[in-house]
C-alpha cells in the first residue's frame, strides 16, 4: 500500500495522515449510528417487557416542538394525552375520546361545586362597545357628508 501511494505523496496531491483522518471520522460516525441504534433498540425491548408498550400502543411520542399554528395549539392544550398520543390509524379516535373526557370532568366539577357560567365582564365587550361607537361616528360621518 505505501509504494502503491507514493506517487501522490511525492507529488503532495494525497497525505496518508488525510486517509487516516477520513478514515476516522468515518469510523466515528458510523459507531456512533450502531451505538445509537443499539440503545433505542433495546430501550424499546426493556419497554414491552415492562408493559410501558404492546401491540396497540407504542411509544410515547415526546419530540413534539411546539408548534405555531393557533388551532394546533388549542388541540394540544385542551388534550393533555395527545404527547402520548398513538399515530396508527386504529387508534385515531382515542385522543379526541381523552380530550371530551377532560371536559366532562371539568364542567361536572363546576357543576358539583356550583359555579355557574359568566355571563358578563369578558373582555371583548368592551372592544366590540369602541368598535362599534366608531363604526357608528364613521357612518354618521357619511351620512352627513362632511369631514371632521
Amino acid at each position: 500500500m505505501y509504494w502503491k501511494t507514493q506517487p501522490y505523496r511525492t507529488n503532495n496531491r494525497v497525505r496518508i495522515i488525510w486517509v487516516l483522518m477520513c478514515y476516522h471520522l468515518y469510523q466515528s460516525f458510523l459507531l456512533y449510528v450502531i451505538c445509537k441504534n443499539k440503545k433505542e433498540n433495546m430501550t424499546a425491548k426493556w419497554r414491552w417487557h415492562i408493559g410501558e408498550t404492546n401491540d396497540k400502543h407504542d411509544q410515547a411520542h415526546s419530540d413534539r416542538r411546539m408548534p405555531a399554528d393557533r388551532h394546533k395549539n388549542y388541540v394540544r392544550y385542551t388534550n393533555f394525552h395527545q404527547i402520548r398520543r398513538n399515530k396508527r390509524l386504529g387508534m385515531v379516535h382515542t385522543n379526541w375520546w381523552c380530550r371530551d373526557q377532560n371536559f366532562r370532568k371539568y364542567f361536572e366539577m363546576r357543576k358539583k361545586n356550583d359555579i355557574r357560567p359568566s355571563d358578563s365582564g369578558f373582555q371583548h365587550f368592551k372592544l366590540f362597545d369602541d368598535v362599534a361607537k366608531q363604526n357608528s361616528e364613521i357612518a354618521a360621518m357619511r351620512s352627513s357628508q362632511k369631514a371632521k
